[in-house]
């Protein structure tokens, strides 16, 4: 999505020419960014069309006369938007990191949950799968996972999310995530079946001392590719969804309360019940943030405000 951004500046007596100078990150002015326009000496306003929703800007103007280059005072301009639902995230995970590999994972939700970090879980280097939105990519395979503590959401609406790159590894119906132990009544458990790169999500419930798969959907949805993939329960439906397509649904379960209060993800309340994956972000939201018919992911990074 783009914006506009509107500039206006005093002239810097007769001049030569006129630069602007427009970055994502703070101008060096001794090692400059090529100039985003180059004005006439006498310009003094400026309309940029190309400025993007969800950004931080740095802007500099400066002006050449005798071939010496004087620069204005550098603006930050912030074109960041909130997210409205912020507020009922419960939790919400990215994989960045200022080195590779690492272990420092954090909840950036507003609740700050401790997670941790169990097994060979990593963030790593972007060189080992192109993240979709993060710096790296949390590399999970089989034997690793994430936990952190998560409200215990009943038979309310959420939306569990998360973008991942699907890799062979683990065991068939490995937990992509898991909400509760899988030994306790009212647990959850959303897999991957079967264990290889290209799959397809079973969900799975922990219902009165049995396991129903209410939701098997084709195997072949998980692409083995970056994806966006969903979990939606609204009025006590479970909906499906792979990049945004509906794939599977059970109206089955509307009174099946989910009573844990700790989240598993990429393997259970088991280690052992692991799957492989690289995920870039991750976020559960206490609301049925989507359309059900169907949606567009979103096209730039969970929003943390």
């Amino acid at each position: 999505m783009t914006n506009r951004l509107e500039l206006n500046w005093k002239l810097d007596g007769f001049v030569d020419e006129q630069r602007y100078y427009c970055s994502e990150t703070p101008i060096d002015t001794n090692n400059l960014p090529t100039p985003k326009m180059i004005f006439a000496g006498d310009v003094s306003t400026y309309t940029d069309t190309a400025i993007e929703v969800g950004k931080t800007y740095y802007v500099r103007v400066s002006s050449i006369k005798n071939e010496s280059e004087k620069f204005s005072q550098e603006i930050t301009v912030s074109t960041l938007v909130n997210d409205p639902y912020f507020s009922l995230v419960d939790s919400l995970i990215f994989a960045d990191a200022s080195s590779f590999p690492s272990t420092a994972i954090v909840d950036s939700s507003a609740n700050a949950r401790s997670i941790t970090v169990e097994g060979d879980a990593k963030i790593v280097s972007p060189s080992l799968a192109t993240p979709k939105f993060s710096e790296g990519t949390i590399a999970l395979s089989g034997n690793g996972r994430l936990s952190l503590p998560c409200t215990a959401l009943g038979t309310s609406d959420f939306t569990a999310e998360m973008w991942m790159k699907s890799i062979t590894g683990g065991v068939d119906n490995g937990r992509l995530f898991a909400i509760g132990s899988q030994d306790a009544q009212g647990g959850l458990l959303f897999c991957k079946f079967p264990k290889s790169a290209v799959s397809g999500f079973n969900l799975i419930l922990r219902d009165n001392g049995s396991f129903p798969a209410p939701i098997q959907t084709d195997r072949t949805v998980i692409t083995g590719e970056m994806q966006h993939s969903c979990l939606i329960r609204k009025d006590g439906v479970f909906y499906v969804f792979a990049d945004g397509r509906l794939v599977g649904y059970t109206s089955d379960y509307t009174t099946f309360s989910l009573t844990g209060t700790r989240i598993y993800l990429g393997s259970g309340s088991n280690l052992g019940d692991g799957t492989a994956a690289y995920w870039d972000s991750w976020r559960l939201t206490r609301h049925a943030r989507y359309d059900i018919a169907g949606f567009i992911p979103p096209t730039r990074k969970f929003i943390a405000a």
